[in-house]
């Protein structure tokens, strides 16, 4: 699996080609389970969701 996302393979991602931050868009039931998946691998996250309410909804 790879750890960089390029449109084009051939420009560089800069860093040392490993993901730190995941961004994650929704934090419903499969947004939630990658943050917590990223989480559990050692992987800062930040995550917003647009939903109304949904910064007062937990896990």
């Amino acid at each position: 699996m790879s750890t960089t996302c390029s449109a084009d393979p051939n420009v560089d991602a800069g860093g040392d080609g490993h993901v730190r931050t995941i961004g994650v868009v929704g934090t419903g039931v499969i947004g939630a389970g990658w943050a917590v998946r990223a989480l559990a691998r050692g992987h800062d996250v930040v995550a917003w969701d647009p939903a109304p309410g949904a910064a007062g909804r937990s896990g």
